[in-house]
């Protein structure tokens, strides 16, 4: 049969993967942009060439390139070089594809459904979760459309609306409150189709936790959220990193990407004497509360943070490092916020703790090396991020 002009389905695909592979390499050379305008003395001090030569061979035979630049942000940070940073280029396209079934991941990062997958962990009230085209009250109680309005004037107290699968960075997350039956977005009455129209479909309403005296000495605003890491190894689990992020400017939301700050929690709940804030720059005291970060007390819950982590790692076979999003209450509880499966980051981590493996950096490089030698024999394993 003759070729007509048209590309083959082999070329089209090409095509396809070249594009997707262009796209995403610029997403993450804005991403570092981005980073450096908001402090340029992130690159500062520049990389000495055996530096870059130890990089190089570090993450070599991972079968894509590797930019130094992430290792002179490191440098940066961290105050000294080490070329067992994993830059995180590596961790998008390399690590993250390896450590969690991209298959299932969007079912068990579903916040509608950690009541299915962490049913024994205590969560934050559920007051309304919208369900694939249906909506639910309190226990999963179905609700019909017309009675939203109704139902919502009933609650009162401060609530957060979020998406029940991506919140990007906290980007579409709404603060409001319900008093005497009205419904208020930074202190201004709204309907309930004003309040629920930017989230079309599968979102939900929880009641706002009210924190542990500690770290609302911090900060008072927001619920502060510690981030702990957890990470399978063969068949065990343990804590990779522990960092706390903290509101800032009388914002109810701790995300860095919505104006906060991280700290660095260490063995025994102990806080680092500096934060990074929303510029990546040190800071040694919060901005409006005054806290002087080396003069606060231990966490001293910290350990029971870290140990429910680990306990709900195990019901997660098909991910091996979770980023666990935990408050401690004022009843002294541990409250599972939510879990992340991809697209955590690395950066604050390392910034804090250093290489993001430890001491098995290079067992995980060497098996890493292994596996993307021989991925593209691997069937469906890591469908959703070019391997080149």
């Amino acid at each position: 049969m003759m070729n007509d002009g048209n590309p083959t389905k082999a070329k089209i695909k090409q095509l396809i993967f070249q594009m997707t592979k262009k796209r995403y390499l610029k997403f993450l050379m804005d991403e570092v942009d981005q980073m450096i305008k908001k402090n340029p003395d992130m690159i500062k001090e520049k990389l000495t060439p055996d530096e870059i030569r130890a990089v190089e061979e570090t993450w070599s035979g991972l079968r894509m390139p590797v930019s130094v630049i992430w290792h002179q942000i490191y440098k940066n940070l961290w105050g000294s070089f080490d070329p067992k940073m994993v830059p995180v280029s590596v961790y998008r396209l390399r690590v993250e594809p390896f450590v969690t079934d991209n298959q299932i991941n969007k079912a068990y990062g579903d916040k509608n459904a950690h009541h299915i997958f962490i049913p024994d962990a205590n969560r934050p009230e559920m007051i309304l979760q919208h369900v694939h085209n249906r909506f639910y009250g309190r226990n999963m109680a179905p609700l019909a459309q017309s009675e939203i309005e109704s139902y919502l004037k009933t609650q009162s107290g401060s609530f957060f609306l979020k998406p029940a699968v991506d919140g990007n960075g906290g980007r579409f997350i709404t603060p409001f409150k319900m008093a005497k039956g009205e419904i208020l977005v930074e202190g201004k009455p709204v309907s309930a189709e004003a309040l629920l129209k930017p989230y079309p479909q599968n979102f939900l309403i929880q009641r706002k936790i009210i924190q542990h005296e500690l770290a609302a000495n911090i900060y008072p605003h927001s619920a502060n959220t510690f981030r702990v890491t957890t990470i399978r190894e063969g068949h065990k689990i343990r804590v990779q990193s522990n960092v706390m992020r903290v509101g800032v400017g009388g914002s109810e939301i701790d995300n860095t990407s919505q104006g906060g700050m991280v700290l660095g929690i260490y063995e025994g709940g102990r806080i680092g004497p500096r934060a990074l804030d929303k510029k990546f720059k040190w800071t040694d005291a919060h901005p409006d509360t005054g806290a002087v970060f080396a003069d606060l007390p231990d966490f001293h819950y910290a350990g029971k943070m870290e140990e429910e982590a680990v306990r709900l790692h195990e019901r997660f076979p098909y991910a091996d490092i979770i980023c666990w999003d935990l408050v401690y209450d004022e009843n002294e509880q541990v409250v599972v916020i939510e879990y992340n499966l991809r697209g955590y980051g690395v950066l604050f981590q390392q910034a804090f703790h250093g290489p993001y493996f430890g001491e098995k950096t290079d067992e995980w490089i060497e098996n890493l090396r292994e596996v993307w030698k021989r991925a593209g024999n691997q069937a469906g394993y890591y469908p959703s991020l070019p391997k080149y």
